[in-house]
């Protein structure tokens, strides 16, 4: 009932679980990775693909049998797992929420964990105070928003200053979008409620310059951060022959060099990829 996008239908726990004053009596718990226990009766809602989520939107019951706060979930959490519950991630804390009014919108409450999640639990810790009836927690409608990656266009400068050509990346007839849709400013960032992760076999001794994010950050001027490197010496300085140990095997061979890597949650099909060199020092 509460992913029904009937606002009139209700989900209801069992009654006696709430004490008068709204603490949690019962005797289910969920532990989150760190080993934090949390105690509430929950509503659980598995996805079909992993998503990283942007934000929870709850529409609390609608009728005015009691004040809107009245069995609404006044402490509470929002867990994700992406192993089938085998572990939990906490996404949203919520504390002393009682800004439960009965005028048809959804109250909202933004996610800042990069975490990609098919599985999510809301475990209500407390429910407003209990006027009538016996203490239960109800909930009128539940969403879970991660933002669409649009169709765009990108036109892409190159970073180098002494450059002055433009790469002009625009929607073909098989809209073609480049990844990542937006400037990484960290190895994992959330770009239109997706999560990007950026890594790579090495970076130089200066990472502060020479993040790997940066390769993926957009940026078109040259000022620090400046790019991504690999340690020094593991090319040769005269024939530019590779001699690290960095091995990545591929259709059953294997291939010498260092790498950099971008993982994007939910995949994408690539269709084809733009290199910029960074500008040479000295």
């Amino acid at each position: 009932m509460a992913f029904d996008r009937d606002p009139v239908t209700r989900w209801y726990s069992a009654q006696g679980l709430y004490s008068d004053n709204g603490d949690y009596t019962g005797l289910v718990q969920t532990t989150d990775e760190y080993g934090t226990v949390y105690s509430g009766e929950f509503l659980q809602v598995s996805m079909p693909e992993a998503i990283a989520l942007s934000k929870l939107k709850i529409l609390q019951r609608q009728d005015s049998q009691d004040n809107a706060d009245s069995k609404s979930p006044h402490d509470f959490v929002l867990l994700g797992s992406s192993d089938n519950g085998t572990s939990w991630s906490k996404l949203i804390e919520v504390r002393d929420y009682s800004n439960w009014v009965i005028d048809g919108v959804y109250r909202e409450f933004h996610c800042n964990v990069a975490k990609v999640c098919n599985l999510f639990r809301l475990v209500i810790l407390k429910v407003g105070v209990i006027l009538t009836t016996g203490p239960q927690v109800v909930i009128s409608e539940i969403e879970l928003v991660s933002e669409p990656i649009n169709e765009k266009s990108f036109i892409v400068d190159s970073p180098r200053a002494y450059d002055t050509y433009r790469v002009n990346v625009t929607k073909t007839p098989y809209n073609l979008i480049e990844f990542p849709t937006g400037p990484m400013t960290a190895d994992t960032t959330i770009i239109d409620g997706f999560l990007y992760t950026a890594s790579a076999s090495s970076s130089a001794t200066n990472s502060f310059d020479w993040p790997v994010w940066a390769a993926f950050n957009k940026k078109t001027a040259h000022t620090s951060p400046y790019g991504w490197a690999t340690n020094g010496g593991l090319y040769d300085s005269t024939t530019g022959d590779y001699l690290g140990s960095a091995t990545t095997t591929a259709d059953l061979a294997a291939i010498r060099g260092e790498w950099v890597q971008l993982y994007v949650a939910g995949g994408m099909k690539a269709l084809g990829m733009t290199i910029v060199s960074a500008k040479p020092s000295g």
